[in-house]
């Protein structure tokens, strides 16, 4: 009974998704009710291949395969770490020749482009593993993310984390832009307050210099991306789908800020430690409109409210809303089951302990005691206050006996993170592409027509090859 309830559940969810979602990523196709009942798990060949990097994907999979090691000791395990160059080159060019290991983790870096990938047909399709298995419920996830993962109804990916675009700027600069946090954080919102921003300080930011290794106003151009829910291909259709006008517009921003002049890394270690630029001294000195760094745990956004409000500035937290008044969240680490493995049904079972608790939530001691998840949020819906809870940034924070001002609580903060409408993956094509064929118009090399003529043209000629 309880198979056939999940199975039940599990279908109502897909086509909720499917109705709801919008032209994007993951399909558009209408496709009749799922029926798994006929469906039989692999056979079980009591072995199973995976490796992961020796960064973010390793800090995960380890505890998993520890775990999946005690509870199936006669399966035979191969368990390799790569550097994190050779595990890109490795995995991608396996799986695309049918082969690699039989679980693959995987971020916005590992593939070039991740849907196109579901729409060749590499990874299988885990719907009616999910439907099949009594131990999980559906109900159990953060339903919008979980779909992220889903190309014309089948499940090829599952993530395992998720980014949300929260924004944190101040009262006061609110105030100077004749804006409110709501209205600021919609699209159009968004876009004007940029504009008034700009008019008000030419030389600040539109969001906090992240000293990435890379110029700002190649952060501007990704976030405006995702969270303003573009997407450039259907890939249920492989047709080219961009609203050219809003598209525009957000370029226009990015042209407003940008600073051929920049240097990369050109704050001083001084100028950052003395303004305390990364917990709320940029938007102090109003150096940039948002930050989006001191929202990265409620810790942190703890700790630039405190700081401000020590200067006497209160701190407004919201979420961007994309083009179509929902929210986007951005797929973190993903895991997908290769169309070729060998072992399926060992894989299924790797992939359910990383959906555990115990990955999910848990902490890893050689590691400052903080998140296996190294940042984002935690895909299982209860996994999220023991995932916020980390090591020594939050026990000091908890210690404070003063509750900054204008400090939303923790409840607050997980009922704000755990609010995502919908969700997606940057490809690095779109990134290649973007800054080959718009860079140019942001530069003032080329007109707008030129450059946005040549992505459409790009995108197409990358769609049939």
């Amino acid at each position: 009974m309880k198979k056939r309830i999940f199975s039940a559940a599990l279908a109502l969810l897909l086509l909720v998704s499917l109705a709801g979602c919008f032209t994007g990523c993951r399909g558009t196709k209408t496709l009749p009710e799922p029926d798994y009942s006929d469906f039989v798990f692999p056979e079980d060949t009591g072995r199973l291949t995976v490796y992961a990097d020796d960064q973010a994907l390793g800090a995960l999979m380890d505890p998993a395969v520890e775990l999946f090691r005690e509870r199936f000791p006669e399966t035979e395990v191969s368990y390799k770490i790569l550097d994190a160059d050779t595990y890109k080159t490795t995995a991608r060019e396996e799986i695309d020749a049918g082969g690699g290991p039989d679980l693959v983790l995987f971020s916005s870096n590992t593939f070039m482009d991740i849907y196109k990938s579901m729409r060749e047909g590499r990874f299988e399709d885990l719907n009616p593993y999910f439907a099949a298995d009594e131990d999980l419920d559906p109900g159990d996830f953060i339903g919008p993310v979980m779909d992220g993962g889903i190309q014309n109804g089948r499940r090829f990916v599952v993530p395992l984390s998720y980014e949300m675009p929260l924004l944190m700027t101040t009262r006061s600069i609110l105030k100077e832009l004749d804006m409110t946090a709501d209205e600021a954080s919609s699209c159009e919102g968004f876009l004007d307050a940029a504009v008034r921003f700009h008019e008000a300080h030419p030389k600040g930011d539109l969001t906090l210099d992240l000293l990435g290794g890379f110029p700002p106003e190649k952060a501007y151009i990704r976030a405006m991306y995702l969270n303003l829910g573009f997407h450039f291909i259907d890939y249920g259709t492989g047709k080219v789908t961009i609203d050219e006008e809003l598209f525009h517009r957000c370029m226009d921003i990015v042209k407003l800020y940008y600073d051929p002049e920049y240097d990369v890394g050109d704050l001083s270690k001084e100028e950052i430690d003395d303004g305390m630029y990364y917990q709320g001294g940029g938007l102090y000195k109003k150096q940039c409109l948002f930050d989006p760094t001191c929202i990265s745990s409620y810790a942190s956004y703890r700790f630039a409210t405190s700081y401000l409000n020590g200067k006497s500035v209160g701190t407004v937290l919201s979420v961007q809303k994309n083009q179509y008044g929902g929210v986007t969240a951005e797929l973190g680490i993903c895991a997908a089951v290769p169309a070729g493995s060998p072992n399926k049904a060992a894989a299924w079972e790797l992939l359910k302990i990383l959906l555990s608790d115990e990955i999910q939530g848990g902490h890893d001691e050689n590691r400052y005691d903080l998140s296996y998840l190294w940042s984002g949020f935690p895909v299982r819906r209860a996994s999220i206050e023991s995932s916020l809870t980390a090591s020594a940034l939050d026990a000091e924070a908890e210690k404070e006996e003063t509750i900054p001002l204008s400090l939303i609580t923790r409840e607050e903060y997980i009922e704000l993170v755990q609010s995502p409408t919908d969700a997606s993956m940057v490809p690095n094509m779109y990134r290649r592409l973007i800054d080959e064929e718009i860079m140019p118009y942001i530069r003032d090399e080329k007109t707008w027509n030129q450059c946005y003529k040549s992505l459409v043209k790009a995108l197409k000629s990358y769609m049939k090859s």
